[in-house]
């Protein structure tokens, strides 16, 4: 099998869609011999802000010596981002190899009755066969959606858990309710096992908290109070924690700020648990960052933004970087989003007094075209946007005009198309 052959098996599994539940992954790794039992994880939830908090404690991890491996989802630069061995993608050969031997175990699993993993399902599995047969410190570990039934919970137990900011999202599958949600995202917590958890609302946080208590588990809540943001701008913010450490953050927003705070937090929960961090070992790694899709600059001058601000709360931080940075500046605006994502209320305030709107199709089978978007915007905002393919961006951007600001948004896979198609040309 070739990495070819094996992405096309392995998208091959998303006709089984989604499964929340574990005893499909349960039954497969153990006909591999179970290696996640041998692995140490930080297990990380959260409706917005995981897979930062991920990729800065990743970065900091293996900048103070230990060989970390980060699973996070989905991917914007290629299938590879998905499985990193300190920051550095999976190798094509190594994928190819594991997923080869994880597909003959299937035949041999669907010959005794046992279903097919899902997509998803088959990732988790082949990241943890990578993970242990690469003999890693300690894996940053993204949960996919919610956290109960999630194929990243397989995990008996766990080093430490986080959970980030908890918001409306997926509720078809983890409920209607912010309680609903936040108990589904608290059951990674493992017993006796410590969990840091972002401020939350009271309601939240009552739920986490319950959880925890149940199973004899410590939270620590990630204060932002004593981080100071000296410096920011669209690119990037300067912090000074605990008035000692000073912090280059390459990640714009307030809401990177509480991210921080989580990996921060988690930092110093793992030094109490006798794992040596030297914090500003740690700082520089954290300095390193890179995430791609994320409020991310690709071009300096006219500005490009794109920003994967795909449900109701990323929209409302897209909304808070755009007046706080560029509330002068003209605003064209490319959008595209999936028919099951609820943007609300801050849809309408990220609409308003916009240069120019386009909207555009993400590449995925769950994707509201760009013609049903623009209706649905003039149908409910009484705002005039125009559909366009997204090969055709580029010629709605003018790379003379300097003082406007050319901002993508919406679906992960459209971020992805289009980040693709404006940093080649």
């Amino acid at each position: 099998m070739n990495y070819a052959q094996a992405l096309d098996y392995i998208h091959s599994q998303n006709k089984f869609g989604i499964k929340l539940g574990l005893e499909n992954i349960s039954k497969l790794l153990e006909s591999l011999s179970n290696p996640q039992n041998s692995l140490n994880f930080i297990h990380v939830a959260g409706t917005n802000g995981k897979g930062s908090t991920c990729t800065m404690l990743s970065y900091a991890l293996t900048s103070c010596g230990y060989k970390t491996g980060l699973f996070i989802s989905p991917y914007v630069v290629s299938f590879n981002e998905r499985i990193q061995i300190n920051n550095e993608y999976i190798p094509n050969d190594r994928l190819a190899q594991i997923t080869a031997r994880v597909k003959a175990q299937v035949g041999i699993n669907l010959q005794k009755g046992i279903a097919p993993p899902t997509e998803f399902e088959l990732v988790t599995v082949i990241a943890l066969i990578y993970f242990y047969e690469e003999k890693v410190d300690y894996i940053v570990w993204e949960v996919g959606m919610g956290g109960r039934l999630d194929a990243t919970n397989v995990i008996s137990t766990n080093l430490l858990s986080i959970i980030t900011s908890i918001s409306y999202d997926h509720k078809e599958h983890l409920g209607d309710t912010l309680e609903k949600i936040a108990y589904e995202k608290a059951c990674i917590i493992k017993p006796h096992r410590p969990c840091v958890i972002m401020e939350q609302s009271e309601k939240v946080y009552n739920v986490i908290k319950d959880k925890a208590d149940s199973l004899n588990a410590e939270i620590s809540v990630a204060s932002v109070n004593e981080l100071d943001v000296v410096k920011s701008d669209y690119c990037c913010q300067e912090i000074l924690y605990k008035n000692k450490y000073k912090i280059s953050l390459p990640l714009a927003g307030g809401y990177q700020v509480k991210n921080l705070s989580c990996v921060l937090t988690a930092l110093e929960l793992m030094n109490s648990l006798g794992i040596k961090i030297d914090l500003p070992t740690a700082v520089k790694g954290i300095e390193k960052t890179i995430f791609p899709g994320r409020f991310e600059c690709i071009n300096a001058s006219p500005l490009i933004i794109i920003d994967a601000a795909h449900n109701e709360e990323g929209i409302s931080m897209l909304n808070e970087n755009i007046s706080q940075f560029f509330k002068d500046r003209k605003i064209v605006l490319f959008l595209g989003k999936l028919k099951d994502k609820d943007f609300s209320g801050p849809f309408k305030e990220l609409l308003t007094d916009k240069d120019k709107i386009y909207t555009l199709t993400p590449q995925n089978e769950r994707a509201m075209t760009s013609a049903e978007l623009t209706q649905f915007i003039k149908t409910n905002y009484k705002i005039d946007s125009k559909n366009i393919a997204i090969e055709d961006v580029k010629n709605y951007i003018n790379y003379n005009e300097k003082n406007t600001v050319y901002i993508f948004a919406g679906s992960i896979y459209l971020i992805s198309s289009v980040r693709k198609l404006l940093i080649n040309s």
